[in-house]
């Protein structure tokens, strides 16, 4: 076995000296090119099959990947001139020339799809990859033996296979910008099928979302390029250059707002493309470390705008994604202060003072005109009998506005449990006026919901909703808020909804929104900070909450019963015949028992703390560096969290419990409304990419120590789009140092460590069959082709 492995790594290195002459030479010739890098493909792959861990070690794929760089610039190269030289008459070798690319594209996609059903065929035991090789076609078992691998070689095999998703939408991404068809437009279905595999594969890694804001500013949509940036910037495993990229789109969006020149398209589909422009101006403008003193009305105008929209236009993704962006980019400028407050404390001052406190300001107008929006909406239906009130009584009151609403406010309202704590730490040096305002509507829409639904009927939600796949992997919000959300009660990450249709679900799923609405609300209330006090200025007395205005406010023992008996968890409170039990609340000191509670969160919480300076000499600098100090070293993953909460008891002063004349019952009907939960599955019944779970916990332990072994930054100009952005001003589109209309040649510096963090347990779906057709296929000509990029 050594002495063949030791063969295999020779004949690896032999064809690769080859083919670097080959590539080297001035002319080039695509028969004898195909030849060697038709070698080099085999011995890559025969070395995998033989010994994966030798492979690895080799950097076999990162040599492979780097070689057809080499190639690709060097028919990019050719293509640029041939076009410039357009002038002489060169029609017939230019097409000769990009059909010989052409060729050169297909035979490389064409390899990497058969490598990876390879792989497949080679190591049984991975049903992730196996199911993403089905999905290229039938995988047919060889002459090579199936191998059983230790949970370590799986976890290289998954990240070989995902740089290999990669590389086949790099390469799928390169057949429609270098070699555009007349009068069709540009089919990116392939390219971003590829990327959506490989983030199914391993979700804590944020590569894909970065390539796909390449693709985005291909189109000009630079508003779907900044959506993508943040995604990949707040990714567990955030790729090197997704700052960079967003710092460049944000300085070409302040470019071209200085020389009023549009954003969008010629073509663009935006139905606001006002709105848009104002918002993406701000976060760039946030993003530039700049003081506009007119930030407020600029603040101001985007959410009023936003909300106009919601009012009088169909529900669409996009103000999902402003929503995002807003949480994503305040968390970025916090990560980004507390990063320099060692080395650039000065620098890291000016970030909260400026950057951080516009974008968070804009979260907190955004949040506040949603729920005052919910409110209006809800507030004819107060005076119904709750008690009585069924399933259909109750969805009737979620009317069209509501169902476009609830989404973004339980988004927001999972973005309060993860900053409230640090928005109390520093309020003392940053100032946000929206605050008060904010928590006065939060306790209004909190007591409407209490008074208009039936909350103990409502059925909790136990499979993820819609906007839970945006926070599955984001580092923008805390594991601990994450998990209230994600994870059911036993602490298992919550699965999928199911695939049988059911016409009530979406009313249903609104219902499971409000019940976690309030519970949020009744479990943020019960937060304290390092000193022991209130995070936030909310009591809940006489069956609604209640916004303090003073330290101490002069409450009764009916408030501290309300409080002590408010939380509730899921349904661990309800006894085996469905019913609540209530215990009685014991008698307490009417103040006392506000600072000493029981029931505590579980779990670590930050240590940052503004006691330790008298209040007006805490400065932002000294919170800049104590958040600094605060911070715990990255936490190896882990597996799924455990609940965040405490069951506690439940008085009659609780929301949850029977009203007058009501039943304790459940609103949940067969089939969607109670999705199973998966464990971690076994042996034949395994759920679809399942694989990936056990593995993903070790990635970013072991990514440091094998990053040199995966070509995922290993061509740097194909893989990552740095230099797709660093482009000269004169010219319009964003290209690669590497692109055709470039001559020079690439970087082939090694791979760039990645940051690693934290991961959860992610449900997948299995990768359907291809729906972007065998590679080499001629596309029909009256095939519709997107105008925007979609998934393939």
């Amino acid at each position: 076995m050594e002495d063949t492995t030791q063969e295999a790594v020779k004949i690896l290195a032999q064809s690769e000296k080859d083919l670097a002459t080959v590539v080297s030479q001035k002319e080039l010739f695509y028969d004898q090119l195909e030849n060697h890098i038709a070698k080099f493909r085999i011995a890559c792959s025969n070395l995998f099959i033989i010994d994966l861990q030798t492979a690895v070690s080799q950097n076999a794929d990162t040599r492979l990947w780097s070689a057809h760089g080499r190639v690709n610039s060097k028919f990019r190269s050719h293509l640029a001139t041939l076009r410039e030289q357009s002038a002489k008459k060169k029609y017939v070798e230019r097409r000769k020339a990009e059909a010989i690319y052409e060729a050169f594209l297909k035979s490389s996609i064409r390899f990497y799809r058969a490598f990876i059903q390879r792989l497949a065929a080679r190591f049984k035991d991975v049903p992730d990859i196996f199911n993403i090789a089905k999905g290229f076609g039938p995988v047919q078992l060889t002459a090579d033996t199936p191998l059983d691998l230790a949970n370590e070689q799986k976890l290289l095999l998954l990240r070989s296979c995902f740089a290999t998703l990669i590389h086949l939408g790099d390469l799928s991404r390169y057949r429609e910008t270098e070699l555009p068809k007349k009068g069709r437009q540009r089919n990116w279905g392939p390219a971003i099928g590829y990327y959506d595999l490989a983030h199914r594969l391993i979700p804590a890694d944020g590569l894909a979302f970065n390539q796909q804001a390449v693709i985005s500013l291909a189109e000009n949509d630079h508003f779907a390029a900044v959506y993508n940036l943040y995604q990949a910037l707040t990714s567990e495993i955030r790729p090197g250059p997704a700052r960079g990229n967003l710092e460049l789109e944000f300085k070409k969006i302040r470019t071209r707002h200085a020389r009023n020149e549009s954003l969008f398209a010629i073509d663009s589909t935006s139905v606001d493309q006002e709105l848009e422009r104002d918002f993406l101006t701000y976060h760039a403008r946030c993003y530039g470390d700049a003081e506009f003193p007119n930030h407020e009305d600029q603040c101001h105008k985007i959410v009023t705008a936003l909300v106009q929209a919601l009012k009088t236009r169909p529900y669409d993704s996009t103000a999902k994604k402003m929503c995002f962006i807003n949480m994503a980019a305040s968390h970025s400028a916090k990560q980004y202060a507390s990063d320099e407050a060692d080395s650039n404390p000065d620098l890291a001052m000016r970030w909260l003072l400026t950057s951080y406190k516009n974008l968070q300001d804009l979260n907190i107008h955004t949040f506040t005109l949603l729920l005052q929006l919910l409110v209006e909406e809800l507030n004819p239906a107060i005076s119904e009998q709750v008690g009585e009130m069924d399933e259909v009584s109750c969805i009737a009151h979620v009317t069209p506005l509501c169902r476009k609403i609830l989404p973004h406010v339980r988004l927001y309202s999972l973005w309060l449990l993860s900053t409230a704590e640090f928005v109390h730490e520093s309020k003392e040096s940053i100032k946000h006026p929206g605050l008060d305002r904010l928590f006065d509507r939060y306790a209004n829409a909190l007591n409407i919901l209490i008074k208009i639904f039936p909350l103990q009927k409502l059925p909790d939600c136990e499979h993820l909703l819609d906007e839970d796949h945006l926070i599955l992997s984001s580092v923008a919000f805390s594991p601990e808020a994450k998990s209230r959300h994600t994870q059911g009660a036993g602490g298992n990450t919550k699965g999928r909804r199911s695939k049988g249709t059911d016409a009530k679900r979406p009313e249903v799923e609104m219902l499971m929104r409000i019940k976690d609405l309030v519970k949020d609300g009744l479990f943020l209330i019960k937060r304290k900070d390092s000193s022991g006090g209130k995070i936030i200025p909310l009591v809940f007395a006489d069956m609604q909450f209640v916004r303090i205005t003073s330290p101490s406010p002069p409450v009764g023992d009916g408030v501290e019963s309300s409080i002590d008996s408010a939380i509730v968890y899921d349904s661990t409170v309800l006894s085996p015949n469905g019913s609540l039990q209530t215990t009685h609340p014991i008698a307490r000191s009417p103040i006392g028992d506000l600072e000493t509670m029981d029931g505590q969160p579980v779990g670590p919480m930050s240590t940052l703390s503004a006691s330790n300076y008298p209040s007006s000499q805490f400065t932002a600098a000294d919170l800049t560096r104590q958040f600094h100090q605060s911070l715990p070293a990255p936490p190896l993953p882990s597996p799924a969290l455990a609940p965040y909460t405490k069951t506690l008891s439940l008085s009659s002063q609780s929301p949850f419990h029977p009203r007058p004349g009501g039943s304790i019952g459940s609103l949940s009907r067969p089939g969607t409304s109670r999705g199973t939960r998966p464990a971690t599955p076994t042996g034949s019944g395994q759920t679809p990419l399942s694989g990936a779970i056990a593995f993903e916990q070790e990635i970013a332990q072991m990514h440091n120590n094998q990053n040199s072994s995966f070509p995922l930054d290993g061509f740097n100009a194909a893989v990552t789009p740095t230099s797709f952005y660093a482009t000269s001003s004169s010219r319009d589109g964003f290209f690669r140092v590497n692109e055709p209309r470039q001559s020079q040649s690439p970087s082939w510096s090694s791979p760039a460590n990645q940051t690693s963090g934290s991961s959860t347990e992610v449900p997948r779906e299995a990768p359907r069959v291809s729906p972007f057709g065998a590679i080499g296929d001629s596309r029909p000509k009256s095939a519709k082709i997107p105008t925007r990029a979609q998934h393939g």
